[in-house]
């Protein structure tokens, strides 16, 4: 994919407007289905209006004004963002473009995507209905376009315009700022009133972004629905403003809210022309930017707000922030963070919760090791673990997340710690996340002594396949790195063919002295009636692997001594293989899979043992025999290769190269 300096100056080359081709101006941008109403059609700035500008006396938070889509989240959030940090508002919507020069209809705009800034180019042809907008626009200066432009980028990030008709603010902000979500859900926590004003005033001091949500259907099951006292259901609003003032001698704390629509206030106490507003006197007045419009924009008590409102939502720019049960370090300091991605796998890592401390599976979960100065008393440290996904619309079949953390006893560090070891090492259950969190992000600040830890990320189900990213955060740089099991070939060679191999292997090989494939396959099918009493041999690809792996000539041709020893290869994995089929299926679950290679004596990484399931396990998720020996074979045969061709740890090859060696595996 092309940046957009590139694709702006082939444009100005070639003159005409840009088109883009990954996000047509037709329905497939506008539905997953890619089926839409004929009645859109899509436009131009300059074809909706003479005097189109990009951004007109600068970019304010009330400039944008939700459309006939559902995504009050996303307004919401850019609000805040435009009202309280314009430096980073200036990130994502760079002012250096506009409709005059060098004018292309190509425009970019920047979302953070775990752990990376995204540059999303979009042509300016945008959906419109007998002339209008259908979408985001500016009301008040219908000639400004930067509100639709940096929506139809945000639509193009997650696949559509549908794609965005419903979410969450604090996933819009996160998106915008690579900052850390925090979600405080007041229908459950109760936070007392006095601890939430700290909070929020703390929070807002430090420049985290808020904004409010009402759930709660009290009057309709329809999803933006008024009630009486002007709020609506549903529906998001961002927070622009709070201030203490002293009213007849007590002080009441105001939150100043925006409806994303641009008009629709609360009608209640401190609402635009309430009697309260005479109890205060003209300065404080005046000092709070009070008004009487109908604008969408309202102020109300930290009172009426927690009897109303079900959640408040927050992206923390800095780790201090984090209320951390409503209870905020208001000093900052300095953090450093490690980034891990990583994955869920089924059949591999995905293991799901831990049931006991000797449950197989959870130990399965990807695990990632923390360790902190003995120097230190205490240290802050902020675990966010986020699930990668391309959908902000949440259901009942997404996964849920979080992660449990154990301290290790000093001198007693396994290299990873298993269902097998944990009486062994008895590492300390130190920290969990909570319950399993169904929303993108889950962030946790904990006071850690010191010592080393390992932090498990997990699925609420066993199973449940997600990529994932972790941030780990601490006031001075944490040493944290993933666990994995050492790679590479450990176990000994066995001796343990028979006469039958010798006389069978006379029976088939050519005038060379040598066998194929096909020859190999008749050999181990005559040996194993011999010894064992079973005429089921090995499959022709499960042979062309073992030739593969014990001819390093290339010749496709194995003599007896290689044949003898592919025989004990493969008699040795079988015997292996069979002390895990405990029903004698001829199969095992994948997740022992890494296991049973271990204990033929070659350890693999789980981004290996991912690429095996994927090949071999199915839906089910269970390896075949057969499978087994052949992906081993594979496993091994690579293994060789890089250790003959590598140097400081790397291999380089050329085309050819690579195409032998890996076709002949």
């Amino acid at each position: 994919m092309s940046d957009y300096k590139t694709l702006k100056e082939r444009q100005l080359r070639i003159g005409g407007l840009y088109e883009d081709d990954d996000f047509p101006a037709d329905a497939r941008s506008l539905y997953y289905k890619g089926e839409g109403s004929p009645y859109v059609q899509w436009k131009r700035p300059k074809e909706i209006t003479k005097d189109a500008k990009f951004i007109v006396h600068g970019a304010k938070y009330y400039d944008m004004q939700q459309g006939e889509l559902g995504n009050c989240w996303f307004v919401a959030a850019a609000v805040s963002l435009a009202c309280h940090n314009q430096k980073l508002f200036n990130r994502i919507v760079r002012t250096d473009q506009d409709f005059d020069r060098d004018y292309a209809g190509i425009f970019r705009f920047y979302f953070w995507q775990y752990g990376e800034w995204q540059e999303v180019v979009i042509d300016d042809r945008l959906p419109t209905r007998s002339g209008d907008l259908i979408y985001c626009s500016n009301q008040k200066e219908p000639n400004e376009f930067w509100c639709p432009l940096l929506e139809k980028a945000y639509a193009k990030l997650y696949g559509s315009y549908e794609a965005i008709d419903g979410g969450r603010i604090h996933d819009a902000l996160v998106d915008m700022t690579g900052g850390i979500s925090e979600l405080i859900d007041l229908t459950e926590t109760h936070p007392p009133r006095d601890a939430l004003a700290q909070a929020l005033q703390d929070c807002s001091n430090m420049n985290t972004l808020i904004g409010g949500a009402i759930f709660r259907k009290i009057n309709s099951f329809r999803r933006e629905t008024r009630r009486d006292n002007g709020l609506y259901e549903g529906h998001a609003y961002s927070f622009t403003d709070l201030v203490t003032v002293e009213v007849q001698g007590k002080e009441v704390l105001l939150l100043r809210l925006r409806n994303p629509w641009g008009k629709g206030e609360w009608n209640g106490a401190w609402s635009d022309g309430d009697l309260n507003w005479k109890l205060m006197s003209a300065r404080n007045r005046s000092k709070i930017d009070y008004h009487k419009k109908a604008d969408g924009e309202f102020w109300i008590s930290i009172e009426d707000f927690l009897k109303n409102f079900d959640e408040i939502e927050m992206c923390h720019l800095y780790p201090d922030a984090l209320t951390q049960e409503i209870a905020v370090d208001t000093k900052k300091k300095q953090w450093e963070v490690k980034e891990f991605h990583g994955a869920w796998i089924r059949g591999v890592t995905a293991g799901g919760p831990m049931r006991s401390f000797t449950s197989r599976l959870f130990w399965k979960n990807p695990q990632y090791k923390l360790k902190l100065d003995k120097k230190d008393t205490k240290a802050s440290v902020v675990i966010s673990l986020m699930e990668v996904d391309n959908k902000l619309l949440r259901d009942v079949t997404d996964v849920a997340i979080g992660f449990v953390i154990f301290k290790l006893q000093e001198g007693r560090q396994p290299n990873r710690l298993s269902g097998q070891n944990f009486y062994e090492y008895t590492p300390r259950l130190e920290e969990t996340s909570g319950k399993f969190w169904p929303y993108r992000e889950r962030t946790m600040r904990f006071e850690l002594e010191p010592g080393t830890y390992v932090i498990v990320p997990t699925t609420f189900k066993a199973s449940s396949e997600a990529k994932f990213y972790l941030r780990i955060m601490a006031e001075v740089a944490p040493n944290a790195s993933p666990i994995e099991e050492p790679t590479g070939p450990i176990g000994d060679d066995h001796d343990l063919t028979t006469d039958a191999l010798e006389t069978s292997f006379k029976k088939n090989a050519g005038s060379d002295g040598k066998v194929d494939a096909v020859s190999l396959r008749n050999i181990f099918s005559d040996t194993k009636k011999e010894e064992y009493g079973a005429s089921d041999g090995y499959s022709l690809e499960t042979c062309r692997c073992l030739v593969a792996l014990h001819d390093v000539p290339i010749e496709g041709l194995l003599d007896l001594t290689k044949v003898k020893k592919a025989w004990d290869t493969v008699k040795l994995w079988t015997r292996a293989f069979k002390s895990f089929d405990l029903d004698s299926t001829k199969s095992i679950d994948s997740y022992e899979l890494g296991e049973l290679y271990k204990k033929v004596g070659f350890a693999v990484r789980s981004e290996v043992l991912k690429a095996v399931v994927r090949r071999y396990g199915g839906r089910d998720g269970v390896i075949k025999e057969d499978d087994f020996i052949q992906s081993l074979c594979k496993i091994m045969t690579l293994y060789y290769t890089f250790k003959a061709n590598a140097y400081d740890q790397k291999v380089t090859m050329d085309l050819n190269q690579w195409l032998k060696c890996t076709l002949y595996t």
